[in-house]
């Protein structure tokens, strides 16, 4: 192989090298771009996902809020349930007590009446 052939081979492996190399450059400066790209969805969605457990850690502290006033409101229930069954425990012996009271003068009334009756008796057999 001559001289000149050999230095036109080295020349044209060159220019491909240098085409080649260019090429790289360009796929360089797109990856650079998409990893910039990549880095800003990676923060956006750092940010989301601690934006999100934010809102989560809001809902829990709600939601035990809530479940507190809830075992709060059933305990108060209950104790009412009891004062009610008091009370009505209460009232029954009351109305108990009170037809106690009733059948005292129910008999009490009958004797009366059963006393009049023989008052009236003895007024007309002896005034007949």
């Amino acid at each position: 192989m001559s001289e000149q052939s050999a230095l036109a081979a080295l020349r044209s492996d060159l220019h491909d090298l240098e085409a080649r190399v260019v090429g790289l450059e360009g796929k360089i400066e797109v990856t650079r771009a998409d990893t910039a790209a990549a880095r800003t969805l990676a923060r956006a969605a750092l940010r989301a996902v601690a934006e999100f457990r934010d809102v989560q850690r809001d809902h829990t502290r709600i939601l035990d809020a809530m479940r507190a006033d809830l075992d709060g409101l059933r305990v108060t229930l209950d104790d009412m349930g009891n004062k009610v069954d008091t009370g009505f425990a209460v009232v029954g012996a009351g109305f108990a007590e009170m037809r106690r009271g009733f059948d005292t003068l129910l008999a009490g009334q009958d004797q009366i009446t059963d006393l009049l009756h023989q008052l009236l008796a003895r007024r007309t057999g002896t005034n007949a």
